[in-house]
């Protein structure tokens, strides 16, 4: 099973117009289509959540004022010291986070200058670096042979999942392998087995075997296509062993088996999820009618989410965002809502199920309805709710100026942004990136192309930018320039149909 699995859809952020430039056309006007980057709203199932995002609100404040008192009377331990730290940020008390944070950074500091192979007190800089979305040093940290001297099955684990995070998925079974030939039936090793196995099968699905499926699938008349895409996903789930995960469930099924039957579902559905909207699409872009009653594999899924929200009747985030996912795989939008909803309510202070509910909500609105509009004003209204309960994302930020784009409100929407920028120094890339769209729909060509060329030191490969980049350079009649940029952007990307259109304009122009 996976820990997390990523379902990507089409996010707001991404600006997909068709160019349709008259003679009459005014630079204004050309400018329009400037891209002002992408983000990815999903839905994330933790179907192996540690102990922590487990908790409820309550639960989190009981246990941030035992370990208070622990650390109060110097009992508190390494870890213990992390997990409060992650207690606090769950809870938006960031100032208590960033204190604890410095005194615990500190007192690793202390130990690893006397003792470099303290594996207690690496483990726990590396689980904070890592959390803290820093992971320069890790890697080459975890890699230390000095640290291997004697077996510590955490790091292994934290090495693993560090590789499966860079998508180094041989290197993290091998990983696995180790710990499970030291500690045989350690659980979170076999649930991690299954994780990396199954990811890799998925990975490779969507990277190169759905691109050939879709072809094959050209072949045969439409009224085929529905029953050949079913029989792709049998064969798909097939190759994925679920054997260590079963083992773990044998080993602590009160530990594992809700989790199953929420983890179980999630690579078929998200299997199901692209081979219907890659593998069946049609030419008249309408996914096809899917019935629960068609296929023994939608009963089998149903069955298990069925029985996992029964285990939960309490309400639990993972159960109602599976369900929320396999009823958007339906197409039932309504339903999906619904379900995603009743996430938000299980768990209002974490960001996956506003992430899911916006997720849903852009697929009925990008993908079937075609009113961009009004996803962003839906999407809006859940942030305002989400700004309630907890600190906004980067991605929750950026989609919140939209409306003030759609009212061309341009001045408003850069103040804004230079507040996110403020507010998120790290994400100077994509933040530029917004920044660089936002001056070309503004008309300030030559401020956005300082930016856009600040980017493209750094970002040579982003379609995105070398897309701006080729607009702008056409609107000021630098024409070899532009095709220059935008042939980068269609080699790096062949299926962009503006970019395509784009060079097309550019090329008559000449």
């Amino acid at each position: 099973m996976m820990r997390k699995v990523k379902m990507y859809v089409l996010c707001l952020l991404v600006v997909a117009i068709v160019l349709q430039i008259s003679a009459e056309e005014t630079e204004k006007e050309l400018l329009e289509p400037a891209r002002l980057g992408e983000a990815n709203y999903q839905i994330s199932i933790h179907f192996l959540q540690d102990s922590l995002s487990e908790l409820t609100p309550d639960q989190r404040r009981e246990l941030i004022l035992k370990l208070s008192d622990k650390r109060n009377k110097g009992e508190i331990s390494l870890l213990e010291t992390y997990t409060m730290i992650r207690l606090l940020y769950m809870e938006g008390l960031f100032d208590d986070e960033a204190k604890i944070t410095e005194v615990l950074t500190h007192r690793l500091d202390s130990i690893l200058t006397k003792d470099q192979k303290n594996l207690d007190a690496v483990f726990v800089l590396v689980k904070l670096k890592r959390w803290e979305g820093d992971d320069s040093g890790v890697m080459s940290l975890l890699n230390d042979s000095a640290l291997w001297e004697k077996f510590y099955s955490p790091l292994w684990l934290e090495l693993a999942d560090l590789y499966f995070e860079y998508r180094e998925y041989e290197r993290a079974g091998e990983a696995v392998d180790l710990v499970l030939k030291d500690e045989p039936e350690n659980t979170e090793a076999l649930i991690m087995k299954t994780n990396i196995s199954s990811t890799k099968i998925l990975t490779n699905l969507l990277n190169e075997e759905l691109w050939v499926f879709k072809e094959e699938l050209a072949k045969y008349p439409p009224e085929e296509r529905l029953k050949i895409t079913f029989a792709q996903i049998e064969t798909t789930i097939d190759r994925v062993d679920f054997s260590p995960i079963h083992q773990a469930i044998e080993l602590n099924p009160e530990r594992f088996e809700f989790h199953f039957f929420v983890g179980a579902v999630q690579e078929f559905i998200v299997y199901m999820h692209y081979l219907m909207l890659i593998g069946s699409y049609e030419q008249e872009s309408q996914l096809p009618e899917l019935k629960e009653t068609q296929s023994p594999l939608l009963k089998e899924i149903k069955s298990y989410l069925d029985t996992a929200i029964k285990q939960r009747p309490s309400g639990d985030v993972d159960a109602f965002m599976a369900m929320a996912m396999y009823y958007l795989v339906l197409s039932d939008f309504d339903r999906a809502k619904e379900f995603a909803q009743q996430a938000v309510e299980a768990r209002p202070d974490i960001d996956e199920p506003y992430d899911a509910l916006v997720t849903i909500i852009n697929f009925q609105w990008l993908l079937f309805e075609d009113d961009r509009d009004a996803g962003i004003r839906e999407s809006c209204k859940v942030l305002e709710e989400k700004r309630e309960n907890k600190k906004l994302q980067f991605i929750d930020r950026l989609m919140l100026i939209h409306p003030l784009i759609q009212e061309k409100n341009y001045e408003e929407a850069l103040s804004e942004l230079g507040k996110i920028e403020n507010d998120f120094p790290e994400k100077k890339i994509p933040s530029l990136l917004f920044r660089g769209g936002l001056l070309l729909r503004m008309g300030k060509v030559d401020e956005g192309l300082t930016t856009l060329n600040e980017i493209i030191k750094s970002e040579p490969n982003n379609v995105d930018v070398h897309y701006n980049l080729g607009l702008a350079y056409f609107v000021k009649g630098q024409l070899d320039i532009a095709l220059e940029h935008l042939k980068q952007a269609s080699q790096l990307n062949p299926q962009d149909e503006e970019v395509i259109e784009l060079i097309n304009k550019v090329e008559a122009s000449r």
